[in-house]
């Protein structure tokens, strides 16, 4: 009660000083937005859709090796989920609302609240029309970004405890959103998210936008303070995850090492059959030697310890994963962790998993067929 109270307090204090201010103005009619929408009426999964239980395991989107990573979540004693309030919110645009009716079929409704922030109205997709300065464009990110702060702020600060956010191209766990976040109380401002150092300036870091991030209720007061008085403004930029870490950075909060007790990772830079795959001697964008040098973060667990029991999310880079998928395997992952594509698949994932070296090398032969996203996703303007 006394942490609530102590919200309400700030809230109202930082309310106060917004008003008369024209910094990003959010009109009344935003304020019809409903975030229990989704989870309150569910859109039926797509089972039968191209793609998601027509595929042998290992030959989707997961990969050969990502396939033991869906299994070995699938298999983990993860515990009791927490009663912990999530806010998930997603940037769009009306071009890839097929993609959000993905989104809004598997893991939207596993959160407390979704709003996906767009350029058009659709309340049965959680989607809104969001206005924020500047042009509805990828190189414009962190206008749109700042306004979705803004709005969570202004409308839900005092209904939920955390508040993630990325793009229409990541798979989220909530409920692992809400096991770590159990780990962290609320009297300290928090973000959340896979670390990265950032290539200018390596003994900074920043939470890497492509897995989404979280902010604590704490940080978003924070957050909204600085992006209102003047050390965060508005400006016409693509990085968002790095303005704003920077943003929350100078004023003394940090990107927080996510990696679990056994330094496995929860928030998955790329998706499942990269991380499962990988080794130092590849390219990562997390940069890990870096990371280790400079912050004191394990970065360089390999294959499926890059995968922690608890994983948060994966971004699925349409430079990296194979698919003919338009949402380049998010009812996949969803249908392969939750079963939902039978009892003869389940065991399949179990074989495809466990199997011999000869059959996963039999599996990724037949995976390296199926194109990479970019060479049919012709949506450039998708800003993902």
């Amino acid at each position: 009660p006394s942490l609530l109270l102590a919200s309400v307090g700030i809230y109202i204090r930082l309310s106060l000083s917004l008003q008369g201010t024209t910094v990003d103005p959010i009109p009344a009619a935003a304020k019809k937005h409903d975030p229990y929408y989704v989870k309150n009426h569910p859109i039926p999964f797509s089972v039968s859709a191209p793609g998601v239980c027509d595929v042998d395991p290992g030959v989707g989107e997961e990969g050969p090796a990502g396939v033991q990573g869906i299994y070995k979540l699938k298999s983990a004693e993860t515990g009791p989920i927490p009663k912990i309030k999530v806010l998930c919110m997603v940037y769009t645009h009306s071009g890839r609302h097929d993609v959000l009716q993905s989104i809004v079929e598997t893991y939207a409704p596993h959160c407390d609240g979704f709003l996906a922030a767009s350029n058009l109205t659709d309340p049965s997709l959680g989607a809104w029309n969001l206005p924020h300065s500047g042009p509805e464009a990828y190189e414009n990110m962190w206008n749109k970004v700042r306004a979705m702060w803004l709005y969570a702020y202004k409308h839900h600060i005092l209904d939920f405890d955390w508040f993630h956010i990325g793009g229409d191209d990541m798979y989220v766990i909530p409920d692992n959103i809400r096991r770590m976040a159990a780990n962290f109380d609320q009297k300290t401002p928090r973000i959340l998210g896979g670390s990265i150092p950032n290539s200018k300036n390596p003994k900074r870091r920043y939470c890497g936008g492509g897995a989404g991030y979280s902010l604590n209720r704490r940080a978003l007061h924070l957050l909204v303070h600085r992006l209102t008085s003047g050390p965060c403004p508005a400006e016409t930029a693509a990085d968002e995850d790095v303005r704003l870490s920077r943003c929350l950075e100078d004023a003394g909060v940090k990107c927080t090492d996510t990696n679990d007790e056994a330094q496995e990772a929860r928030y998955h830079h790329l998706d499942i059959q990269f991380h499962a795959n990988w080794v130092p001697t590849r390219h990562a964008l997390w940069l890990w030697e870096k990371l280790q040098y400079f912050h004191n973060i394990r970065g360089n667990q390999t294959k499926l310890a890059q995968i922690s029991n608890t994983s948060v999310s994966f971004h699925l880079d349409k430079t990296i994963v194979r698919s003919r998928a338009r949402d380049r395997g998010i009812r996949r992952y969803h249908a392969l962790l939750y079963d939902l594509c039978g009892s003869n698949f389940v065991r399949q994932i179990q074989e495809a998993a466990t199997g011999s070296e000869e059959m996963r090398a039999a599996l990724s032969e037949r995976w390296k067929l199926v194109p990479k996203a970019s060479e049919h996703d012709l949506t450039a303007e998708s800003r993902n």
